[in-house]
Parts: structure tokens; C-alpha cells; sequence
């Protein structure tokens, strides 16, 4: 992924994952209310809330959630076209779509090839 988690696992806290898809932490918080990305969960010190800590699928998850969020595709859109892949681990195994596709009610297209 490019950078380890704390104590060199990889295991990874909400502000770095927050830091790396440019995303708020009160944003990662609702895609795990809304069941977008479900991290690890660990009681937190002195009485304070759960600890959410990432995993690599779950970082890419969250890569996935936030790129497609700023093409303006809602959560409930992204829910469908997430289920419509089986992901293994990074953007390389993801379906290659090379003609527009529709996926529930979403309009999915090829991106342009880089020049």
C-alpha cells in the first residue's frame, strides 16, 4: 500500500486512512454506519469509543468508496456496484468494463485510456 500501520502491521488507524483517500474522519465514520466499509472495531482508552482499525482490503475499499463518491454516485449506488465485483486486493482485479455497463440503476463507463 505504500506505508505500514502502526507497529508495523498492517493494521491501520482511521486518521491515516482518512489522510490517504482525502477524506474527513467524520465521513469514514458514516460509511461505517451506513455499512459502506466496515473496519475492526477495539474498545477505546479510558471509557472513549471503539477504535476503528483498517486492514488493506478495507483501505482499498475505502479508495474505491471515495473515488466513485466524487463522480457524485451516491452510497446506495456504490453498494450495488461494490456487490457486482469480487474484489482480491487493489484496483488490478477489478473487472475491466470496456463498454458502458449498467449496474443496478448506475451507468458504469470505461475510463479514457491515459495518453
Amino acid at each position: 500500500m505504500g506505508f505500514m500501520g502502526e507497529a508495523g502491521n498492517d493494521s491501520y488507524s482511521s486518521l491515516q486512512v482518512a489522510d490517504l483517500a482525502k477524506v474527513s474522519l467524520r465521513q469514514l465514520q458514516w460509511w461505517d454506519e451506513q455499512r459502506v466499509v466496515s473496519p475492526r472495531k477495539s474498545p477505546g482508552h479510558g471509557g472513549s469509543g471503539a477504535i476503528r482499525r483498517y486492514s488493506e482490503d478495507d483501505v482499498s475499499r475505502v479508495l474505491r468508496v471515495a473515488q466513485l463518491r466524487k463522480t457524485g454516485i451516491s452510497l446506495q449506488q456504490i453498494r450495488k456496484i461494490l456487490k457486482q465485483f469480487k474484489w482480491k486486493q487493489g484496483w488490478t482485479s477489478v473487472k475491466v468494463i470496456r463498454k458502458p455497463t449498467i449496474i443496478g440503476d448506475v451507468l458504469v463507463v470505461p475510463l479514457p485510456k491515459e495518453s
